[in-house]
């Protein structure tokens, strides 16, 4: 049987997320209810920007760090 502790985590009564996301499941509903987005569309977009938020994380990452050795006062 389907848990909803399966795919969303509890975080607060009001603060609803994905599990293993930082999306709420607001945005979801938004565009399901208002822009009438299709289960496959919501997905696309969601997948998408989660690569794009990892990507970003990581080239950030990379451009910050220090040369190996290089200490700042």
């Amino acid at each position: 049987m389907m848990q909803l502790e399966d795919y969303f985590n509890f975080l607060t009564p009001n603060d609803i997320r994905l599990k293993g996301t930082r999306i709420g499941i607001e945005t979801i509903l938004y565009d399901y209810i208002y822009h009438a987005k299709w289960v496959g569309g919501i997905k696309y977009k969601m997948n998408v920007g989660w690569a794009s938020a990892v990507s970003s994380a990581e080239r950030l990452k990379h451009e910050t760090q220090r040369p190996h050795g290089l200490r700042y006062r």
